[in-house]
């Protein structure tokens, strides 16, 4: 036993090392890729008082300040430290499984965890990856310290989430989730102290978040603080009509049919395992672990159904069916202990439940072989998962929703084996496809594009001088630039395709102007470099 503990003591070391060591290489190179949000978090961590931040994730952007210092290699300085934090998520995600199931089975959980599509939100110059490990210290403590007093674990809790709502606002959708879940389990239990103890953990947990976030919001931005979600919090920019209502709930409902397709085929047979941690005479423990996972799950699908149809008003429009399973899929591992635990010979158990469960998930997983879930535009930063299997080949995707939809099908039946075929087989060669297709599909980014080119040219010749630089172009060829440019005193203009430049449209306090299309250079400016028709530099005369 003591050998066996130091094995898997060992193999945690050595996933902890090489998943830090392989992520760190893996990105290499790459340019931006979401533009909008990553120069928005790079801005506000280099080069902005906390304050001044266009979303109150303060504990993020005071982390990643650090790689202002790395100068024009700031961008691969935040890559390794997402790489760093990523790692850091091993031990917390084997711990929390160990609690549940053998060494073994923890840490081939961690390990498809760490190694599986998400991983490559250590890309982006964004808080996901943070996130993520923050969200794993919360649940090791969540589900392992269940047997603390009720006051000091409550306000643990309410800390915990609060960390969770500086790094990015959904946090505090974790902890209304929790309060839920303490709710469900006195019901379970149904006597009195399991009600006065989730009574107390609720009471606490909520005013320590509350009274954590209010005192650090106030400090950081006074009265501007004392919001909860910041700019996120904001419903829509347009006075909604009847129409704008009635478009918006069938479109909910088509979304929540999407969304649970994708769940459904990634990850179906570890939902029904949680599910049948359900049934009656199964353990406190391992029912807080299912009520957990699905309270978490749930409810973050419910707030990304409510952002998508918030972001265009309402009306089915292209842009409402990305599938942003960014919002919820940092909780699957949780699905995956649960399966892990029906992995065992005390849990061969079947019930009418069981199978009625299994059937269901099976028909939605199976549902990801239509041709109009495969048209879907799964962008890489929202459904890495499946854009993965997309890229690997045009018939992985409906191969695992078929294998999956399999599995549930056994798992309903006969859940040792069922769980067992899932978690040995079927899970990890959808991660390898995954994992392969998503890192082929970012490496196209390591060639440069002319607006690649015209930025990271303009910052190695003018250095501290880009302040007075402004820009001319179109919107994502603007936002790639300033990314790489990498100043807040860039000026930013949007002129029509093609038009002359006025001689007034920069202040007199602009030396350099950064043109990003094929305009003719304006009176007064000298041409400095460039690459007709991409780009030029020009400098005033």
């Amino acid at each position: 036993m003591i050998f066996s503990r130091r094995v898997e003591s060992a193999g945690v070391g050595l996933l902890v090392l090489g998943t830090f060591i392989f992520l760190s290489f893996s990105y290499f190179g790459q340019n931006v890729h979401v533009l909008s949000d990553e120069f928005i978090y790079s801005i506000d961590a280099q080069h902005q008082p906390l304050s001044a931040a266009a979303y109150p994730v303060w504990a993020y952007l005071k982390l990643f300040s650090i790689v202002r210092h790395a100068g024009a290699d700031f961008y691969a300085a935040g890559r390794l430290l997402n790489a760093l934090i990523f790692s850091l998520a091993i031990p917390l995600i084997y711990a929390t499984a160990n609690y549940y199931v053998s060494g073994r089975w923890a840490l081939l959980i961690s390990a498809l965890a760490v190694l599986g599509p998400i991983n490559s939100y250590v890309a982006y110059f964004m808080p996901e990856v943070t996130y993520f490990t923050a969200f794993w210290l919360l649940s090791w403590f969540v589900l392992t310290r269940q047997t603390w007093a009720a006051v000091p674990y409550g306000i643990v809790v309410g800390l915990l989430c609060c960390l969770m709502n500086l790094i990015k606002p959904h946090g505090m959708f974790v902890l209304i989730a929790i309060l839920l879940v303490q709710a469900a389990c006195a019901l379970f239990a149904r006597t009195r102290e399991a009600l006065y103890r989730a009574f107390v953990v609720g009471l606490f947990a909520a005013a320590s978040f509350t009274l954590a976030r209010l005192a650090i919001g106030y400090l950081v931005a006074g009265a501007a603080g004392l919001s909860f979600t910041g700019k996120y919090s904001q419903w829509t920019s347009n006075d909604w009509s009847e129409e704008n209502y009635s478009s918006a709930l069938r479109l909910a409902w088509v979304l929540l049919k999407i969304h649970s397709v994708a769940i459904a085929a990634w990850a179906g047979p570890a939902i029904v395992a949680v599910l049948c941690l359900l049934r009656k005479g199964v353990d406190p423990s391992r029912r807080l672990l299912a009520l957990y996972a699905l309270a978490v799950c749930g409810l973050m699908l419910a707030i990304c159904i409510v952002f998508s149809v918030r972001i265009v008003d309402g009306m089915p429009v292209i842009d409402a069916f990305r599938v942003h399973m960014r919002y919820y899929n940092l909780f699957f591992p949780l699905f995956f202990i649960a399966a892990a635990g029906l992995a065992t010979p005390e849990d061969r158990r079947m019930s009418l439940f069981t199978v009625f469960i299994g059937i269901a998930v099976a028909v939605c997983a199976a549902a990801a072989a239509l041709p109009s879930i495969g048209r879907l535009p799964f962008l890489p930063v929202d459904a890495p998962e499946l854009r993965g299997l997309v890229v690997a080949g045009p018939y992985w995707l409906p191969a695992i929703g078929g294998l999956s939809a399999a599995c549930c099908l056994v798992l309903a039946f006969r859940p040792q084996l069922g769980s067992r075929l899932y978690l040995a087989a079927v899970l990890p060669l959808a991660v390898a496809l995954a994992t392969t297709g998503i890192h082929r599909d970012l490496n196209t980014r390591m060639t440069d594009l002319p607006v690649d080119r015209a930025g990271k040219i303009t910052r190695s010749l003018l250095g501290t001088e880009a302040a007075s630089l402004s820009i001319v172009g179109g919107l994502w060829q603007r936002w790639n630039a300033r990314f790489t440019v990498n100043t807040i005193g860039t000026g930013d203009h949007h002129l029509p395709a093609g038009a002359p430049i006025p001689i007034d449209l920069v202040s007199q306090q602009t030396r350099w102007l950064l043109v990003l299309d094929d305009r003719p250079v304006p009176s007064g400016w000298d041409l400095v470099i460039g690459q007709s028709p991409d780009w030029y530099l020009a400098r005033r005369q």
